[in-house]
């Protein structure tokens, strides 16, 4: 029995400590005036349920320099339909680059139509935008 108490006490001290952790996370990017690609790609990952094999074969991972580049609008509307498999209309279809990505989401009303797809994404953006796109495909954030 006492055993049995000691498990669960650490099962819940452990998803204390996860929350936290996520708290914390969240925090951090709602406090970010432009944020990075590999910040947005640790949100974006985990919430489509990718792992970091599924990412590197799709092409997903930032590499370098390039993760600590400042994401804008266009590349974060192209890495969440990737991330998410989204279907896209002709054009995406044909041409799967950040413009028809984000006129994809824009025309779902995952981004605001006062948005523009070269503006660096501050976290409160993010956070809004990756909410939309859970929403939209069933997800919770």
């Amino acid at each position: 029995m006492q055993r049995k108490n000691i498990v669960l006490g650490l099962f819940l001290l452990s998803s204390v400590l996860i929350y936290a952790q996520n708290a914390r996370d969240m925090d951090r990017i709602l406090e970010e005036k432009e944020l990075s690609y590999t910040q947005a790609v640790r949100f974006i990952l985990p919430a489509a349920g990718i792992t970091a094999k599924i990412a590197s074969e799709k092409g997903l991972l930032p590499t370098g320099a390039e993760g600590e580049k400042k994401i804008n609008t266009g590349e974060l509307s192209l890495l969440l339909m990737k991330s998410f498999g989204l279907k896209g209309g002709i054009m995406y279809s044909v041409f799967p680059s950040p413009r028809y990505a984000y006129r994809e989401l824009r025309y779902r009303r995952c981004i605001p139509d006062s948005s523009d797809p070269s503006a660096k994404v501050t976290g409160e953006q993010f956070l809004h935008i990756l909410g939309r796109v859970l929403s939209y495909t069933g997800e919770d954030m």
